[in-house]
């Protein structure tokens, strides 16, 4: 992928993000993603948007977007508004779903627009090993690398032209210094450590998660991966396991907190204490 970078233009293209208030899921269950991509096309459409890579992670998305004329928040607020009204009623609850107004970042020239689709890509890596990254069915990187065909709505002529597919894949799994830095795009946790998740986990469980697998060490485990708190291996180091043992345990989280209401319950409460003792 060597290059001489071609500068775009600041007001076109952009990565954007979104996520759930108070950091809420936004998506509850794999058919709630699907509704997503179809509103998605639907708005992508009706707005003349373009959509160049994607990931819709549990309670945020990111989109890598060109949005000439400033389309950028009539194509943003429609698709927010128009999902969270879909997802309101299918779940019965009231308010805003997210937590405020769509955050971006304006891509400059070809390796920023590079740097940028490769953090989208890599964000499920949060819950999906490594391994099966290009198999994750809601985000664009299988696309990319041809395990899968672009749906309509995918505009894929931008990046084809700066990366072969065999490359595109090991640019995005290996690591790179530049992984260390915080992203602008996201906000800080508030200073939380993941021993305040343990803390706060132990209070209302009467379960250490430090100490004993179990359920209570996954939900840990997820919540500490989702907010950024720790790589595999630190987390490995602190709970006395393996890196793969703590993505196995937090996409097992993951899984519970979608599909067990009490697990979800429990997610809010730990959440919920630790901003208190904060």
């Amino acid at each position: 992928m060597t290059r001489s970078p071609r500068n775009l233009d600041e007001a076109d293209w952009f990565h954007v993000f979104n996520r759930g208030a108070d950091r809420q899921d936004i998506f509850s269950l794999d058919g709630d993603r699907s509704l997503f991509e179809s509103l998605l096309a639907s708005t992508l459409d009706a707005t003349g948007v373009e959509l160049h890579a994607y990931a819709l992670m549990t309670n945020h998305f990111h989109l890598l977007v060109h949005a000439c004329d400033g389309r950028l928040s009539a194509f943003m607020h429609q698709l927010c508004s128009r999902y969270a009204a879909a997802y309101n009623q299918r779940t019965g609850r009231t308010g805003p779903l997210f937590e405020g107004r769509f955050r971006h970042v304006p891509i400059t020239d070809d390796d920023h627009l590079l740097a940028e689709a490769r953090y989208i890509e890599r964000n499920p890596l949060s819950f999906v090993p490594p391994a099966a990254l290009a198999n994750y069915r809601h985000a664009s990187l299988g696309v990319y690398v041809g395990r899968r065909d672009a749906p309509d709505w995918l505009s894929t002529y931008m990046l084809e032209q700066l990366l072969d597919p065999s490359d595109y894949l090991v640019f995005v799994l290996e690591d790179q210094d530049s992984d260390l830095v915080d992203h602008p795009l996201l906000d800080p946790t508030g200073g939380i450590m993941v021993a305040d998740i343990v803390q706060s986990m132990t209070a209302l469980s009467t379960v250490n998660p430090v100490e004993r697998p179990g359920p209570e060490r996954n939900l840990a485990l997820a919540i500490a991966i989702q907010l950024r708190l720790g790589t595999s291996r630190e987390l490995a180091e602190l709970f006395g396991m393996s890196a793969a043992g703590v993505r196995q345990a937090a996409r097992r989280g993951r899984i519970a907190i979608e599909t067990d209401e009490r697990v979800e319950r429990l997610r809010i409460r730990v959440m919920a204490h630790v901003r208190q003792a904060a």
